[in-house]
């Protein structure tokens, strides 16, 4: 998990993924993407 998050702060082009809070907001940012992916395919058209 470490190493994907890594990837996730390379790809937002940015070096602060050794800052805990830095990194939870992005986790959060992530949780709520995946979410709401989740509901628009649980809701059709």
């Amino acid at each position: 998990m470490a190493s994907q998050t890594k990837q996730v702060w390379q790809a937002v082009g940015t070096n602060e993924g050794d800052d805990p809070i830095s990194r939870g907001l992005l986790q959060l940012d992530l949780a709520a993407i995946v979410g709401l992916r989740q509901q628009q395919l649980k809701e059709p058209g």
